[in-house]
This record gives C-alpha cells, structure tokens and sequence, in this order.
C-alpha cells in the first residue's frame, strides 16, 4: 500500500476479517451521493408496487402522503428561518 496500490480482493478479504473491519465503511462514492433517490420518491414507488394496493389506491396514499410531506418541510423550512433570525 506504501506504493500507492491496495491489496487484491482476496487479501482484503483476509484483512477485513482478521480485523473484524468492513472496508465499504472507510468509503464513500461522490457519484452515490448524486444519485440517491429521495425519500418522497422512493416511498411512493414503493406503494405504486405493493400488490396489495390497487393503482387508485396507490395514488389516493401517494397524494395524501406527499401533501403531508410538502407541509411538514415548510413548517421545518419555517422554524430554521425563525431560529436562525433570532
């Protein structure tokens, strides 16, 4: 590693166990960041596929959820406002 190179899957492998370290938590990707859906999205895709619901159902949940959702993040926008004005 001294020369700028890491140790092949197998050593990392060994490494990890021995040590009882995940290498993914030493990590992070910039492209990860970029790309993670947000958290209104992917619940709403979620009820859009359960089986359980029909597709009137879905949407009745989603748009339900997503006011709920839009209200709450002004009141939370709102209170950082008014803490950062005091």
């Amino acid at each position: 590693m001294a020369q700028g190179k890491g140790p092949d899957a197998a050593s990392l492998a060994i490494l990890s166990a021995w040590s009882e370290l995940n290498p993914a938590d030493f990590t992070s990707f910039p492209t990860e960041r970029a790309f993670r859906a947000e958290p209104l999205a992917l619940l709403t895709s979620s009820l859009r596929r359960d089986p359980r619901l029909s597709p009137q159902s879905a949407a009745t949940l989603e748009t339900v959820i997503k006011a709920t959702y839009e209200r709450l993040v002004e009141s939370n926008d709102e209170a950082a406002t008014t803490t950062k004005k005091l």
